[in-house]
């Protein structure tokens, strides 16, 4: 056999192959590009764009992984809506930028739940990198998805395991709850390695420039934004390490630009009731299933809701218990 034969046969062969796999993934379809499914694979990042295209919603929870373990169910039976968990572990200003129009794009979202996390605007965005493709209509860009190992992984893994995920279910996680466990974890993670990756002395400005980019399109959307109880022992790290005046900077900011939007209802779970309940937590952050529960119930009755008249209390309230916390 001459070279030149062998060439073409390598190279017919790797066409099959290469075509083959673009085909097992397309039909498979693990990011739901191309259709709807109720299997998941359970990568935010990847599938949200294609979620958000193809599942009937007119609501969703957005955020990061403190807003995970909300009930759809809860929401719709509060509201009266339909509502789809699109949040984003980890999700920092970069992934809301891209996903956040890419919902309005489908038009139908109406309503919007936001857990809103001030490590969104401290973390790097190269911690976690969306590939940007997904969030378009082309279907030329979409190779990277057909042929990339990580595509061939997921669709491989989706055929192997038929259990369809429910709404309610969708991207939740537990973690044993209770004090011993934050002791565990705070123990472990109270020295200043845990803020290594933060940078604390921009957070206004991603904010700004995430909220300049994003409001001009969500001016018909009812927003219901609210910030998260991080347990006080997070709080108290914050002081401890020199990063409790930003984050109080940055919190102020945040609210006086807020309350400036019609559209936007605005709250505060970052009480005393909530964040000092150590038995309520997984570790220094993530909070009770329980708690995701008591958010949505406070949010109906318009429980903790931000004031104009009242947020500057609120502040001081929350500065005292941090820097009086023994």
């Amino acid at each position: 056999m001459n070279f030149k034969r062998l060439f073409y046969i390598t190279f017919i062969l790797l066409l099959t192959i290469l075509f083959a796999i673009a085909s097992f993934v397309v039909i498979v379809d693990p990011y739901q590009q191309y259709r709807k499914s109720d299997m998941f694979v359970g990568s935010q990042r990847l599938e949200n764009p294609g979620v958000a295209m193809h599942h009937d919603y007119d609501a969703v929870i957005v955020g990061s992984s403190m807003a995970m373990n909300h009930y759809p169910s809860q929401i719709d039976s509060l509201f009266g809506w339909s509502t789809i968990n699109l949040t984003t572990m980890g999700g920092t200003d970069y992934d809301y930028c891209l996903l956040f129009p890419h919902i309005i794009n489908q038009g139908k979202a109406r309503h919007f739940i936001w857990g809103i996390d001030f490590f969104s605007f401290s973390l790097p965005h190269t911690i976690f990198l969306s590939e940007t493709y997904l969030y378009d209509n082309s279907l030329w860009n979409d190779y990277p998805y057909w042929l990339s190992y990580t595509s061939l992984e997921n669709a491989i893994n989706k055929t192997r395991n038929h259990k369809p995920v429910s709404r309610d279910s969708l991207y939740h996680f537990s973690s044993p709850v209770g004090q011993e466990y934050l002791l565990k974890y705070y123990h472990r993670d109270n020295n200043a390695k845990y803020f290594k990756k933060d940078d604390f002395s921009r957070m206004t400005q991603r904010f700004d420039a995430m909220f300049d980019k994003l409001m001009p399109l969500m001016a018909d959307v009812d927003l219901y934004i609210y910030f998260p109880p991080y347990s006080i022992l997070e709080f108290k790290m914050f002081y401890d390490y020199g990063h409790w005046q930003q984050i109080q900077d940055c919190k102020r900011h945040m609210i006086e630009r807020m309350l400036q939007y019609p559209n936007i209802k605005l709250y505060d779970f970052q009480k005393e009731i909530y964040i000092c309940d150590l038995d309520e937590f997984m570790d220094l952050r993530h909070h009770s299933h329980d708690y995701n529960k008591r958010i949505i119930e406070g949010m109906a009755k318009d429980h903790c809701r931000v004031s104009h008249e009242g947020y500057i209390q609120d502040l001081q309230v929350l500065d005292s218990l941090v820097v009086n916390f023994i």
